[in-house]
């Protein structure tokens, strides 16, 4: 058996110290080589400040300052300010009517029928009766309601838009609204016990009431139209599509 001393002998023993040696010591030497001395600097501890005192600052006084001066743009700025201080007569006086006539009829709501047949027809530059609708109104207003009142007007006013210039009419449930023309005649005729034809019904414009005896015995003037009365009637509501 080998001993402490035989060992430490053995070749690769000794060979491994000698290679850790020289391991370290190059180590060391190329540390120092690259960064050099280590050098231990100690960093002060910071210091604290205290104010001794609160500090507040001086107030500003503008009493002294300069008028601010007015430039030549400044002046001409004010000169062509306007100014909006209007009445609504001086801009209603700036509109010309088809401005004025607009803006009403942006404004003001259309009237409508008292009858709920909706609002009024616009009545034609032209029509020969331009208060119509108000007259309908005071009728209404005044205790003589009739709803026949409008419906001969609103078809008149159709007609008259169309071409027919016919103003006036009559009206009730059966027979419709009957235009009155200038040339024309609405007649019924029924037959007494003895056979003998007569006129029931006769109706037209006022100054054709002087043919009705001639109309009866079948001699009224040529240019007379004799219409029957029955089918010769206009039905309102399917004419100017009410409800």
């Amino acid at each position: 058996m080998k001993t402490l001393f035989d060992l430490i002998r053995e070749p690769m023993l000794i060979g491994s110290i000698v290679i850790g040696v020289l391991i370290v010591v190059g180590a060391y030497l190329g540390s120092h080589y690259y960064y050099g001395e280590t050098v231990v600097v100690e960093t002060p501890e910071p210091l604290a400040y205290t104010p001794s005192q609160h500090y507040t600052p001086p107030a500003l006084d503008f009493s002294e300052l300069p008028e601010p001066i007015e430039t030549k743009q400044t002046q001409l700025e004010s000169e062509i300010t306007p100014s909006w201080e209007l009445s609504i007569e001086d801009l209603l006086a700036e509109l010309t009517e088809a401005e004025k006539q607009t803006l009403t009829s942006e404004v003001t709501p259309p009237r409508e029928s008292l009858y709920g047949l909706g609002p009024y027809p616009e009545i034609p530059h032209d029509y020969p009766e331009q208060d119509v609708w108000d007259n309908i109104e005071k009728l209404y207003y005044d205790g003589y309601e009739s709803i026949g009142h409008e419906l001969i007007e609103r078809v008149l006013i159709k007609l008259w838009n169309q071409g027919t210039k016919v103003t006036a009419a009559t009206y009730n449930e059966q027979d419709g609204v009957i235009p009155h023309y200038d040339d024309t005649v609405y007649v019924e005729w029924q037959t007494d016990d003895e056979g003998n034809r007569y006129l029931s019904k006769f109706s037209c414009h006022g100054d054709l009431g002087q043919y009705e005896e001639s109309v009866e015995n079948g001699t009224q003037p040529s240019w007379v139209k004799v219409v029957p009365l029955e089918g010769a009637g206009i039905d309102p509501y399917s004419f100017l599509d009410l409800p």
